[in-house]
């Protein structure tokens, strides 16, 4: 049987304690270290690109489906969109926890474009985003007396209290 410690001037470093490194038992660790090491990236591997690249397409893919609504909605000419405003709305649809659904898209004849989330008519969440780095956010919950609205700065995050009413009203 083998003992396994963690040298803390190289924590991520196992290693057995006082076997030689070219002794058959420092070899059997050596591999049992590099089987487990496989092992895990197999499992982390799925698990990362489910969370991290696949929503990085969907938003992409939203994205690329707002620009060309937009081209045919108003003409290339005449579009309202800018770099800023689609910059400022993917950073805002890439810092949303992975477990919100991604929101419905559509552009301002300003050129804001707007993010909503849509249970019923009585519940409903709507994020507009600006070239300017602000987003205002109004929700609605449940009737006519149980709303909020405001505004954040896009550079400080985004703020709990939204993360937690788009969460209300997508479950």
């Amino acid at each position: 049987m083998s003992t396994f410690a963690i040298c803390p001037q190289c924590p991520n470093e196992l290693f057995p304690i006082g076997l030689q490194g070219n002794s058959p038992s420092s070899k059997d660790a050596q591999k049992f270290k590099n089987k487990l090491l496989e092992s895990l990236l197999d499992i982390a591997a799925p698990i990362l690109v489910t969370l991290f690249f696949d929503k990085n397409i969907r938003v992409l893919k939203n994205i690329k489906e707002l620009i060309n609504d937009a081209l045919e909605e108003y003409g290339e000419s005449e579009c309202p969109l800018t770099y800023e405003a689609l910059k400022n709305t993917m950073v805002f649809l890439l810092l949303m926890p992975n477990d919100i659904p991604l929101p419905q898209l559509d552009i301002e004849e300003s050129g804001d474009i707007t993010l909503e989330w849509y249970k019923d008519k009585w519940n409903l969440y709507t994020v507009i985003i600006d070239e300017s780095g602000l987003y205002y956010y109004a929700g609605l919950f449940g009737d006519s007396n149980n709303r909020d609205y405001g505004r954040k700065q896009l550079s400080d995050g985004i703020d709990s209290i939204v993360i937690q009413q788009i969460k209300r009203v997508c479950t």
